[in-house]
C-alpha cells in the first residue's frame, strides 16, 4: 500500500523514491523507546491510508518497535481493509527486526493463510522463505519498498518493469503526454502483471494533470472496479471524491 506528489498518500511516494541501503547491511539501531499507545496516532489524519503511511514511515526509518505498535494497532482498528495484506507483510518485517522472531513467523503464517493469492503473500514467500530460512532472509534484507520500486521484487528486471519505470520518470518530470502511452502499454499489454493496476492508476493521474477530467474519472472508476483489493483502488476512490469539486 499511496499518492505521487500529493496528500497524505504522498508519503508513500517518499517511501518508494529511493532509500539507499545496501543489501546485507547491518540493521539500524532503534530510535529509543516506542511512544505511548495513546500517542501513536497523534497529529495523523484519521484514515486507514494516512495511518498506514505513518506506520510504513516508521518501518523505513528503522524504528521497528514503533512500527510494530503502529501496524498492530492499524490491524485492530481497520480489520479486513484492502490494505491489510500489506500491513501484515510489513508487520512481520518490523517484528523480526525488533527482535520478535516468533511473532514475525506467526504474522507471515497469518498472511499466507488469509491472503494466499495476494501479491503480498508472494512477496512474503520470496523475501521471508528463501533457502537458509526466514531468519537469514530477514536479517540480510534491506527495507523493501514494494509497489513503488518494482526492482525490489523482480530480479533481473524484466522489460515490463523497465517500461513502467520509464513511464514513471516521465510522470515525475511532468511529461504527461510521454507518460500516457508508456503506462497504457503496461496496463493493456500486461493485464496479469502486478504493475497493471498501478499503471491504470497512473494513467488516470496523467489524464487529470492534462485536464482531461472525464477520462481521468473513467480511468479511476476502472481501477476501483477491476482491482478492488489493492492500494490503487483506495487511491482512485480518493481522487474521484476530489474530482467531484471540479
Amino acid at each position: 500500500m499511496p499518492s505521487p506528489g500529493r496528500g497524505p498518500l504522498g508519503i508513500l511516494v517518499v517511501l518508494m523514491a529511493g532509500l539507499a541501503v545496501a543489501p546485507g547491511c547491518a540493521r539500524r539501531k532503534p530510535h529509543g523507546p516506542p511512544p505511548p499507545r495513546e500517542d501513536l496516532w497523534a497529529g495523523t489524519i484519521n484514515t486507514p491510508i494516512a495511518r498506514y503511511d505513518l506506520a510504513k514511515k516508521l518501518y523505513v526509518q528503522g524504528r521497528y518497535s514503533e512500527a510494530v505498535l503502529a501496524f498492530s494497532r492499524w490491524l485492530e482498528e481497520y480489520p479486513k481493509n484492502p490494505l491489510e495484506p500489506a500491513v501484515l507483510y510489513y508487520l512481520a518485517r518490523s517484528q523480526y527486526n525488533a527482535g520478535l522472531k516468533r511473532e514475525a513467523k506467526a504474522t507471515v503464517s497469518r498472511l499466507e493463510k488469509t491472503y494466499p493469492n495476494s501479491d503480498w503473500a508472494m512477496f512474503a514467500r520470496r523475501d521471508l522463505k528463501v533457502p537458509g530460512g526466514a531468519d537469514a532472509a530477514l536479517a540480510a534484507a534491506r527495507p523493501k519498498r514494494h509497489w513503488w520500486n518494482p526492482a525490489d521484487w523482480f530480479e533481473p528486471v524484466p522489460p515490463v518493469v523497465q517500461r513502467f519505470d520509464r513511464a514513471r520518470k516521465f510522470f515525475y518530470r511532468r511529461q504527461f503526454e510521454k507518460a500516457l502511452p508508456e503506462f497504457r502499454a503496461v496496463a493493456e499489454g500486461h493485464p496479469q502483471s502486478p504493475l497493471s493496476p498501478a499503471s491504470w492508476y497512473y494513467l488516470g493521474r496523467c489524464y487529470e494533470k492534462l485536464a482531461r477530467l472525464e477520462k481521468a474519472r473513467e480511468t479511476y472508476q476502472k481501477v476501483i472496479k477491476s482491482f478492488p483489493e489493492t492500494e490503487w483502488s483506495l487511491l482512485a476512490k480518493e481522487d474521484l471524491e476530489r474530482l467531484k469539486e471540479r
